[in-house]
């Protein structure tokens, strides 16, 4: 989501008006963004009430909501948002449709409006061929790729020798729960028939207006980036899961000593204050 809302201060800041919808909890996890007025942003934020759905827990509405379990639940209710999506839409009149790679009923809603769309994927070109592959392919059902061992090779529809393939691990993870750039992103156009635009990082900060996610009088951020500024130049490499990956205790565990073994400075930050880390490790 906060690549959504990166992209839409992005396409406001060219005079568009945007419409972010989502889900009211949703909506309020965002990060606060300056009014219209002070800015001259143009953003409206719509929330649509998520259905009720057997087996989901109240107020879940991300996937950090539920336990993986749950996820076909949150997804199967995100379904029934289609109809009060269609009617904003109809009552709205948008030109351009910008939605994520899981609705796949935006598609059939816009063509009857005759309204414009793209997708915004924050996945790479590489991890998209991989994981969907062609559209008629999967659509069919027809992906020949039915055991562990199909999966940690590349693909039969890459025509290029890559070493870009799923682990063991993560092969049999996939079983369990079913769910080099510019060649690929070649491909991937080539693959859906359709345009494909990168659109490297977001937020691009080449205005004043967009510095507002930083706040430089908090006392966390200052020492954050003070230990930043006295790293070597290109040294700090970033590493986030996302706030859609679950991770238990034993792996935020296994993680900090993996960090700790590498010998290296770093900084870690945890969602979980409750997780246990020796006492050893901050120093």
């Amino acid at each position: 989501m906060i690549p959504y809302l990166h992209l839409s201060k992005l396409i406001a800041t060219k005079g568009h008006t945007v419409s972010f919808i989502s889900t009211p909890r949703n909506i309020s996890r965002l990060p606060k963004t300056p009014s219209s007025s002070d800015n001259n942003l143009s953003i409206n934020f719509v929330s649509l009430p998520l259905p009720l759905v057997d087996n989901l827990p109240n107020n879940a509405e991300a996937i950090t909501d539920v336990p993986e379990t749950h996820i076909g639940y949150l997804k199967k209710a995100f379904d029934g948002l289609s109809k009060p999506f269609s009617k904003f839409l109809e009552t709205s009149k948008p030109d351009w449709i910008v939605y994520d790679i899981l609705h796949y009923w935006v598609p059939p809603i816009a063509e009857k409006l005759s309204v414009r769309r793209a997708i915004f994927c924050t996945f790479t070109a590489s991890s998209i061929i991989i994981i969907n592959g062609p559209s008629s392919t999967m659509i069919q059902g027809r992906d020949p790729r039915k055991t562990v061992e199909d999966l940690i090779a590349p693909p039969p529809w890459v025509p290029f020798e890559t070493n870009i393939v799923y682990r063991p691990f993560e092969a049999k993870r996939i079983m369990e729960y079913p769910t080099a750039e510019p060649e690929w992103i070649q491909l991937l156009s080539k693959i859906q028939g359709k345009p494909v635009i990168p659109i490297a990082l977001l937020p691009a900060t080449t205005t004043d207006d967009m510095e507002d996610d930083d706040d430089d009088d908090d006392k966390t951020w200052l020492e954050i980036r003070g230990w930043l500024d006295r790293q070597r130049a290109k040294s700090v490499v970033y590493v986030a899961l996302g706030t859609e990956v679950t991770v238990s205790d034993k792996e935020i565990q296994g993680l900090g000593n993996g960090l700790e073994l590498c010998g290296l400075p770093f900084f870690r930050t945890l969602r979980k204050a409750s997780v246990f880390l020796p006492d050893e490790f901050e120093e």
